[in-house]
């Protein structure tokens, strides 16, 4: 199930991250950054939702707008090891619900940066239609 954010589900999801999410994110942001400011960022952007499995937060995933105008956007996900569970309720989320909502919102170019070694990620995106 897909549900808006919230501060609690992405700190638990932060501090139960799987380790390529993190090593994916950990290279990103400042040294010492806490799991709860990484939470705490990722809830205020553009969009974010949860992703659930049987109430059990799996996934976080948004975007978050990269120009002023709001026409580029960072699509991102990170998740527990579990999170693969709710990968397919993602996708389509993201491509049913958003894609062409953000289409009409004007957004003309969507980026995703993923780590060289994360494969997950790579065939996700792949799925999403995105290209390297």
């Amino acid at each position: 199930m897909i549900i808006p954010a919230s501060l609690r589900d992405y700190s638990f999801i932060a501090a139960n991250m799987n380790e390529a999410d993190w090593l994916e994110i950990a290279c990103q942001i400042p040294e010492g950054t806490h799991t709860t400011e990484l939470a705490a960022w990722c809830v205020s952007g553009r969009e974010a939702w949860t992703a659930t499995v049987r109430d059990q937060p799996l996934a976080a995933f948004g975007i978050h707008d990269m120009t002023p105008a709001r026409n580029v956007c960072s699509l991102w996900m990170w998740g527990t090891r579990d999170s693969w569970r709710a990968v397919p309720s993602i996708e389509r989320f993201v491509r049913d619900e958003c894609g062409s909502r953000w289409l009409d919102e004007g957004v003309t170019r969507i980026e995703c940066r993923s780590d060289l070694r994360h494969s997950a990620a790579h065939r996700w995106l792949r799925r999403l239609g995105f290209a390297e």
